[in-house]
Parts: structure tokens; sequence; C-alpha cells
């Protein structure tokens, strides 16, 4: 499970965001979930198959938005398990 997720606005009248995580051992790639519901049963794949630990969400509207990561090894990892509240299984990525 990645570990850390920061979200950095791009400046303060603008629109986009970039979000950056801890890198995973064992990892290939990361899917990026986004939604807007606080109890997180609204998530879905937002950028599936990341190969780096950051991407840039230029689309991202001036209102909360939620994001989970999982990594891609050998299969995929779960998303948000060790954080306080259950989650929901997101819409899988492509």
């Amino acid at each position: 499970e990645v570990g850390f997720l920061a979200v950095d606005r791009d400046g303060v009248t603008s629109t986009g965001a970039t979000l950056k995580w801890s890198s995973v051992a064992d990892a290939d790639a990361y899917n990026v979930y986004r939604g807007q519901v606080v109890d997180l049963t609204d998530m879905t794949c937002f950028a599936p198959m990341v190969m780096a630990t950051t991407v840039d969400d230029g689309a991202t509207p001036a209102e909360l938005f939620l994001y989970l990561i999982s990594s891609i090894g050998c299969g995929e990892s779960g998303v948000g398990d060790d954080s306080w509240g259950a989650r929901p299984l997101p819409v899988p990525c492509p």
C-alpha cells in the first residue's frame, strides 16, 4: 500500500493539482482513484497504470476531491486499508 499522499495546488487561482506519493517496493505502476463523496462510495479510476509517483490533475475544479492510490505489482494493493475507517472497493481501473 502507498503510505503517503500529498496534493499540491498549482496556485491560489489555479484549478490544477499535483499528486505525489511514496514509492512502494516492487511496485510496477500505480492506479489513482478520485471521488467527491466523503464516504468514498463514488471513487472511480482517474489515472490507470501511472509509472511514476506523481500525477497532475489539471482539470480539478475548485471543489473538494478525495484521492486514493493503489500499487500494482503481482496484483493490485488495497486502497487505504490501513487508514481510519473501512474503504469501499472503487470501480477498478481498466
